[in-house]
């Protein structure tokens, strides 16, 4: 079960996009028999998501909320949207993929064998 809230369903949107479009300028650029043994462009397009999720959370966060008004006590209340994916902000979701990205790349640099 995907949990989400807000524009929450955006980051695995974006994850598959990156990887769509790194792998499309790979196969365009370098031919589609190169991305077959090169795990290194997951990393790559993982490297991407965390950027875009990042800045695209972040700029989430700094919209102005909606002030509505408490009928019980009269305050105004700021009410901001939340804007995430099992509980974690769209923002922190960017430092995660570029950690993962990190990782899938030193791990394809690793020799094998």
């Amino acid at each position: 079960m995907i949990i989400w809230s807000g524009l929450g369903f955006l980051i695995p949107v974006i994850a598959f996009g990156c990887l769509w479009l790194v792998l499309g300028v790979t196969d365009f650029a370098l031919g589609a028999d190169y991305k077959t043994g090169h795990d290194w462009l997951l990393g790559a397009s993982l490297l991407l998501s965390g950027i875009v999720s990042w800045f695209l959370g972040r700029f989430l966060t700094a919209r102005q909320g909606r002030v509505t008004i408490d009928k019980n006590t009269g305050e105004e209340v700021l009410v901001t949207p939340s804007n995430s994916l099992f509980f974690i902000k769209m923002q922190w979701w960017g430092p995660i993929f570029f950690f993962l990205g990190l990782v899938v790349i030193v791990l394809d640099l690793i020799p094998k064998g």
